[in-house]
């Protein structure tokens, strides 16, 4: 078969080189490229439950199986991910598990912000019960409106775990002492802490003075009468200054003028105070167990008498107690003693003029007129001199 005359003709020019004007002699080279840039993006967001920034929540992002933490302002990251749609899992203590899709696009940062709400879960209660002052072991503490129950351990503390998230109430109680409550409100995930107290139920103290105010206005010369009631009947009474000490005393040895009730039941009681010359007093007193409790009484002048009171001081003005202080008023003499403060008070005079002796050993005695009226108290101060 013939050959065609344009193949000779190929063969030829090929043989010869190029002889088009500006061809080369060999092909151009093609130049090299870098690797290829990333097909990735970013994942980041913000872990929130209403206006609270949730830290510490353990955050996954499938199907890649990296997981994340959300830090103390709620921000988490994914870094490097490829292009694709996945599923965010956010579960942080307290609050309820979370999920969300999010679309990765190459070179992007995708948004994934979460909220989640708090749980319906179950939580911890723990906190010390004390008297006050001390932690107190023993006690039986009840978590009301549930079945859980503890006794308290060394130093008065308790834990109870897994309660349903709620508000309760703390009960505290132990023989010998006033129950506590408290109210508590647990949270799922959560530690919650409650601090009880209690009193004990007896062994309480109530002491105080009958004063004008001012000065006691109970003496040996006008005996004053205190009477404490609890629960409608008599608790107990006292005479004020005691019958055996003003006759111990035999006008001469201070007498103190304070009184007191012991072993009383913690709870409201009712004290009475009178003294001649001034008008009853009654005070509601809450008495702690195992405390002393303040019983001081204050009366006023009924009106119809007149009192004299003082201070005696020596000559450099230091109240002395101890001085011997005789009112003669109306044909009666009545006699006192100062008290550690130096004062005294004769309440329950008729309005007439009064001589009032004031004297102590090594003093000068000092004796001095006073016109009494109703209703008033008179001041019957003096310096002794030496």
């Amino acid at each position: 078969m013939p050959v065609p005359a344009a193949v000779f003709l190929v063969a030829g020019l090929l043989s010869l080189g190029c002889l088009i004007p500006g061809c080369a002699a060999g092909p151009k080279s093609i130049p090299l490229l870098g690797p290829p840039t990333p097909l990735v993006g970013d994942v980041a967001g913000t872990v929130t439950s209403g206006r609270q920034l949730v830290s510490g929540a353990a955050v996954s992002l499938s199907p890649t199986g990296l997981t994340s933490a959300s830090d103390a302002a709620g921000s988490y990251r994914f870094s490097d991910v490829a292009p694709g749609a996945y599923l965010l899992r956010v579960t942080a203590p307290g609050f309820a598990e979370t999920s969300r899709s999010v679309t990765v696009l190459a070179g992007r940062e995708a948004r994934g912000d979460i909220a989640v709400a708090p749980s319906f879960g179950t939580g911890q209660l723990t906190g010390v019960v004390t008297d006050g002052i001390t932690g107190v072991e023993g006690v039986r503490i009840q978590v009301l409106g549930s079945t859980a129950e503890a006794i308290s351990g060394a130093g008065g503390s308790f834990l109870f775990t897994d309660l349903s998230a709620g508000l309760y109430t703390v009960r505290a109680s132990r023989a010998g002492f006033v129950a506590g409550e408290v109210p508590a409100q647990v949270a799922a995930g959560r530690l919650t802490e409650a601090a009880l107290a209690i009193t004990r139920s007896g062994g309480g103290t109530l002491s105080g003075r009958i004063t004008d105010g001012l000065r006691g206005i109970a003496s040996c010369a006008s005996i004053g009468q205190v009477v404490l009631f609890a629960a409608g009947s008599t608790a107990g009474s006292r005479s004020v200054p005691s019958l055996l000490d003003c006759a111990r005393s035999r006008g001469v040895l201070v007498v103190d003028d304070r009184f007191e009730f012991t072993g009383l039941e913690t709870g409201t009681h009712i004290l009475q105070a009178a003294v001649n010359g001034f008008q009853t007093g009654t005070k509601i007193v809450q008495i702690v167990g195992g405390a002393d409790n303040n019983g001081d009484m204050v009366l006023t002048l009924d009106g119809s008498t007149s009192a004299v009171a003082g201070t005696v001081f020596d000559s450099t003005l230091l109240p002395q107690s101890g001085a011997q202080v005789q009112l003669s008023a109306g044909g009666t003499t009545l006699t006192t003693l100062t008290g550690a403060d130096g004062r005294f008070v004769v309440p329950a005079l008729t309005a007439s003029s009064a001589t009032v002796t004031v004297s102590k050993q090594e003093f000068n005695t000092s004796v001095r007129t006073l016109q009494l009226s109703a209703g008033d108290t008179a001041d019957a101060s003096v310096i002794l001199q030496r």
